[in-house]
């Protein structure tokens, strides 16, 4: 879960490495990494504190999602052929969330 880095040079791998470090290397796909892995572990303490998760970027992101999806969190229902993955994506975007509708809502909470 922590990024790591190969070097070329000796083969040897670097890991973990903190997110302090890896502003260091100037890899924007490193900073994306400890920036998703920042939002999960602040999500994580939201849902183990018993905080209310809205979907919204307070709790989330289009790289979250997107990295929910890819580790097979949105599973088929009746609804969505996608798995829920452009549900979710849409909820998210919509800019009026208090013109979701209430089904909508609770599809998106029971995700």
């Amino acid at each position: 879960m922590f990024p790591e880095l190969h070097i070329k040079r000796n083969g040897a791998k670097l890991y973990p490495i903190g997110s302090t470090c890896v502003q260091k290397f100037g890899r924007t796909d490193l900073n994306r990494q400890v920036t998703l892995y920042s939002d999960l572990f602040r999500l994580r303490a939201a849902i183990l504190n018993n905080m209310r998760i809205t979907l919204t970027s307070d709790y989330f992101s289009r790289a979250m999602i997107e990295y929910l999806n890819d580790e097979g969190a949105f599973t088929p229902d009746r609804w969505d052929a996608d798995d829920g993955y452009a549900f979710m994506l849409d909820m998210f975007n919509k800019r009026k969330k208090d013109e979701i509708t209430g089904p909508s809502q609770m599809r998106a909470w029971a995700r």
